[in-house]
């Protein structure tokens, strides 16, 4: 179109618009009827132009033509339309006067229009040009777009003489009107409406805006500036903040933080309080290592036995590099952290200092438990003892009843024992007694009596019967309550077994109903007619009844029945002795010490790897008591037939039996809810301290300690008993076992006789917590 526009002013002609004179200087004086203007060179390209003919100015559109210049100067290699002395090629062209070439092969045009005087599509303020495509007209604005065009108002009137603009807007003077070029912020004809800026919401960031005159104004919100509060203020550059001066201040959006240093805990603005990661376990100290809280942070040191720089430490082996301080005659052994010194074989002492020996008196010679040790330099022999035979090292008990040697009176029972036997009493002997119903045969009453006169013969009329309704029994009071290990019971020679057999044998307090309540010592039995049968309980059954019954309505026959004392218990002195004839469940089994007495003990099998324990006490410490003034050497038994966790205590015999044939001792806390989990823990070898034999108030060789969770292996200890004191030791005034004082109270006991207590001990942490003390031995 623009091409268009400048070929068209191209010719001389006046045009009328709307009262506008156009001042249209045509360039060149048409030759033809219809100037056809293709193409010219312009700057080494062609333009292109439509075709006009010279009446009027009437734009044509042309069809399949042709028509090109070639004109440029050499020396610029520019077009010039008025250029005549120009260079040429394709000389055949026709050139007109001004330089322009024309070729009008396949020339032929078509007039368009009128369309602008026809249609009157454009503002009377606008010049109307046909146009060869559609919609063929195209609005001009004379003086905006084209100011080259001269439009000159007639008899125009200068509106903006009377200054109709307002706010100092530039007025421009139009064709009989004006127009008004508005400042920023001004609107309306004259520019006299001021515009609210606010409302397009200029202020960011919660900034508040106020309309001006022409302007607008942001109150910005606290951490904001800019004249749209769109810059963040940096409140930690320009000092605005409050920070401690150990916290760093962290720019946000509109605000700030403040953050302590490392090291340091708090509001980060009033306080910055040091932390100490020693406490708060928040460093990074080896587990071997000593943590030191300094101002912001911490150092860490290895703990003697081990190098390294805190963070890593590694065990030094003092046995290795020299710096152990064992005897001579003593073997080092490298721990963890640490070392500990066992004199050799043949000499005794603490590692440190070791001297020669007397395996025997010791403990550490390898003879049997029934052969006599004989002290030799540097060494030791064995003897088996009488009634034993063997090597010293083995030795087999010879079994005088069954020899016949024994000698032992009627109404009694020989029982042998470890290298000797006894003559046990029938406890039955005479004793009161009854029967379930009574029962007369040729006129003479079989009493109950006749059933433990101690009369064998076995004949009808010195045996006790009973008629066959209810259903019989017959039943010996002990008077006391006692512990029943064998039975042996008589046949009659006249009607034999078929007055007793199957029976059963119970054992218990419940004298009601024959006492078939009670424990069954046997059960389901039978006797050849005029035989004596021996049977045992399998453990020891404590009563004061002893009932022989049958579940049938039968006449009994009982002409005899003798009760001893545990006969099946020979050589059952302790929990490990259960354990050798293949006992493996934890519960109460029964022993008999050196008269042949039966006590009942808690045996331990399996709470500690190949350790067989044997409980000696327990009590509670709401029992505590009871305890805390009697030594272990003293003879001071409580509940000690009946085992307990609460207050039980065997008689000092019976503890120095068990630990003849131990080899340590340990103490727990808790037992029936924990176990044995090693944590509030001590085991110990009989050989470094014997309860039963210690009275003082110094360091000993324990194997492990553990209180409170600090543990450690192959420890000094101090420990306390004297006549007043329980065995104990004292984790706050301890000088050997310093570690534990970490989390201790002031003079805390543990272990026994708390008399001062901590909660975080487990012995010690409810009424109801307990205190064991055990003998065992390594199986």
């Amino acid at each position: 179109m623009e091409e268009a526009l400048r070929m068209f002013l191209a010719l001389n002609s006046l045009l009328s618009v709307n009262g506008r004179i156009l001042r249209i200087p045509c360039m060149i004086d048409a030759v033809f009827d219809v100037v056809f203007f293709d193409k010219r060179l312009q700057g080494n390209g062609l333009a292109v132009f439509n075709s006009i003919d010279d009446q009027g100015c009437t734009l044509k559109c042309a069809e399949n033509h042709k028509c090109t210049s070639y004109n440029y100067q050499w020396m610029d290699k520019t077009c010039e339309i008025h250029q005549k002395h120009v260079q040429q090629d394709n000389s055949t062209d026709l050139l007109d006067a001004n330089g322009w070439i024309f070729k009008t092969t396949n020339y032929s045009n078509k007039l368009i229009g009128p369309t602008c005087n026809s249609l009157k599509p454009c503002d009377p303020e606008d010049l109307c040009l046909d146009t060869c495509s559609p919609p063929f007209y195209e609005c001009i604005h004379c003086q905006s777009l084209y100011p080259e065009l001269k439009c000159i108002k007639q008899a125009d009137v200068d509106a903006c003489a009377s200054n109709p603009c307002k706010h100092a807007s530039q007025c421009l003077n139009k064709s009989s009107d004006y127009e008004c070029t508005c400042l920023e912020g001004y609107t309306g004809k004259i520019c006299d409406i001021d515009i609210d800026e606010c409302a397009s919401l200029p202020c960011f960031n919660g900034g508040t805006c106020s309309n001006q005159i022409g302007n607008f104004v942001c109150q910005c919100f606290q951490g904001y500036t800019g004249i749209h509060c769109e810059q963040d203020i940096d409140e930690c550059l320009d000092g605005a903040h409050q920070c401690h001066t150990k916290a760093y201040c962290k720019n946000t959006f509109g605000s700030l933080y403040c953050e302590c240093w490392a090291g340091y805990s708090g509001d980060g603005i009033k306080s910055c309080i040091d932390v100490n990661e020693c406490l708060v376990s928040t460093h990074n100290c080896h587990t071997n290592a000593d943590c030191t809280n300094t101002d912001g942070s911490f150092n860490c040191n290895c703990q003697t036995g081990y190098s390294g720089n805190g963070v890593t430490c590694a065990d030094i082996n003092e046995c290795t590099d020299g710096t152990h301080n064992c005897h001579a005659d003593a073997l080092c052994t490298n721990t963890v952290g640490s070392f500990y010194c066992t004199c050799n074989d043949g000499y005794a002492g603490s590692g440190i200092a070791c001297s020669d020996i007397n395996e025997c008196t010791d403990g550490t010679h390898n003879c049997h438990a029934d052969a006599l040790c004989t002290n030799t330099v540097c060494s030791f022999y064995c003897t088996c003892n009488d009634g034993y035979a063997g090597n010293g090292i083995a030795c087999s008990d010879i079994d005088e009843c069954t020899t016949g040697v024994h000698g032992c009176p009627l109404q009694t029972q020989c029982i042998n024992k470890a290298g000797m036997f006894i003559c046990t009493a029938n406890m039955a002997y005479k004793k009161p007694s009854k029967k379930s119903s009574q029962h007369i045969v040729f006129g003479i009453d079989l009493v109950s009596e006749f059933g433990n006169d101690g009369n064998r013969n076995g004949a009808w009329e010195v045996c006790a019967f009973t008629a066959t309704s209810p259903p019989p029994w017959w039943q010996v009071d002990l008077v006391n309550r006692v512990h029943i290990g064998m039975v042996i019971i008589r046949s009659g020679t006249t009607f034999g077994q078929w007055k007793i057999n199957p029976f059963s044998i119970s054992v218990g307090d419940d004298e009601t109903n024959g006492g078939r309540s009670n424990p069954l010592c046997v059960s389901d039995q039978t006797v050849v007619s005029g035989e004596v049968k021996e049977m045992h309980c399998g453990q020891p059954l404590l009563g004061r009844y002893v009932s022989v019954f049958i579940d049938r309505e039968e006449n009994l026959q009982v002409c005899e029945l003798e009760v001893y004392q545990g006969v099946s218990l020979a050589n059952k002195i302790s929990c490990v002795d259960w354990y050798r004839v293949g006992a493996k469940n934890n519960g109460i089994y029964a022993i008999s010490d050196k008269t042949g007495l039966i006590h009942h003990v808690y045996c331990d099998f399996s709470s500690e790897p190949n350790f067989v324990w044997t409980l000696v006490t327990s009590f509670s410490l709401a029992n505590n008591y009871l305890f805390k003034n009697k030594p272990l050497y003293e003879n001071d038994p409580i509940s000690e037939y009946e085992p307990n966790w609460n207050s039980y205590r065997l008689g000092f015999s019976v503890m120095d039996y068990v630990s003849s044939v131990s080899t340590h001792w340990r103490a727990t806390c808790s037992y029936p809810g924990y176990g044995v989990d090693y944590r509030d823990y001590v085991r110990a070898k009989l050989s470094e301290i014997n309860p039963l034999t210690y009275k003082d108030s110094i360091c000993k060789l324990v194997e492990l300690i553990n209180i409170r969770g600090h543990n450690a292996t192959n420890q000094w200890v101090s420990f306390w008993q004297d006549t007043e004191l329980f065995l104990h030791t004292d984790s706050d005034l301890n000088h050997c076992f310093l570690l534990a004082k970490e989390g201790s109270v002031a003079s805390e006991d543990n272990f026994g006789y708390h008399e001062t207590i901590n909660k975080d001990f487990s012995c010690t942490e409810a009424s109801t917590s307990t205190t064991q003390y055990w003998f065992g031995v390594s199986v």
